[in-house]
């Protein structure tokens, strides 16, 4: 399979294919609801209004990143994404994903995860994700569930939880030149 997809491009983020599917990755990410879709559609039907609207969580958008933007602002909003800075403490970042969870109808994290966010609390501002991160990635994939991110080559990270089918579908895919959905492991620490 993985010879296919890189004969395809669609391991190669400069050659892949899958941009403008803003639409079609967020009706994925929600199954059957659709309510984020039509928000993101709704949005983006007047782009001065939308620039306006999303203007007051992100600064100014450009009018090159308003599908970009609005697709983070919908995901994050609707529980489908996770928006964690790359500085987030542990708390920080259970207290992110807890939403997502929620909506995929887990409970939530178990206390040993919650004990060793306590235990790593002190480590330097900006190792907390290193540490935490292969955490989450094994109890993910223990409910047969992996990690994304949507990359926009900021500080921040947009982390989605997926089924292995999402994940071999959207892993490698640019959404656009600003936006590229990747398996996340290879920024962290091992």
């Amino acid at each position: 399979m993985d010879w296919l997809r890189r004969m395809l491009g669609l391991g190669d983020p400069e050659n892949a294919v899958g941009l403008g599917r803003h639409d079609e990755f967020l009706a994925d990410l929600e199954g059957g609801d659709h309510i984020a879709v039509d928000q993101f559609r709704d949005l983006l039907r007047d782009r001065k209004r939308a620039a306006s609207i999303l203007a007051e969580g992100w600064g100014k958008v450009e009018d090159r990143f308003l599908e970009d933007v609005a697709l983070l602002e919908v995901g994050r909003e609707n529980d489908l994404l996770a928006g964690i800075d790359w500085a987030a403490s542990p708390d920080d970042v259970i207290e992110t994903f807890d939403p997502l969870l929620r909506k995929l109808g887990l409970v939530g994290f178990p206390d040993s995860f919650h004990q060793f966010a306590a235990q790593i609390e002190q480590v330097a501002r900006g190792d907390h994700l290193d540490l935490i991160f292969p955490k989450l990635v094994d109890w993910s994939k223990q409910r047969n569930l992996l990690v994304i991110d949507l990359n926009s080559d900021s500080d921040m990270y947009h982390f989605a939880l997926v089924s292995p089918e999402l994940f071999s579908k959207w892993v490698g895919l640019k959404l656009s030149k600003h936006l590229k959905i990747e398996d996340p492991s290879w920024q962290f620490k091992k």
